[in-house]
């Protein structure tokens, strides 16, 4: 759809590509076995990453109706 080639255009506070990466990086840490060693840092990192999964689900949920909205209105 046309309004997913512009929607960077609506400011910078919502970067996809950047909380993507940031998920990947904390998801990649998460498999490192000694991760686990230090259960406060593991908590703070896994809550960092299910608060960034929730916005880019959020957005990808969102993105779909619209997409939806916008079909029916062709």
């Amino acid at each position: 759809m046309q309004w997913r080639q512009n929607w960077r255009k609506w400011g910078i506070h919502f970067d996809l590509p950047r909380l993507v990466k940031e998920l990947e990086a904390l998801e990649k840490k998460t498999e490192n076995p000694e991760f686990w060693n230090d259960q406060k840092s593991a908590q703070v990192v896994l809550k960092e990453q299910k608060l960034i999964k929730i916005k880019v689900d959020h957005f990808n949920e969102l993105a779909e109706a619209l997409d939806d909205i916008m079909v029916m209105l062709e």
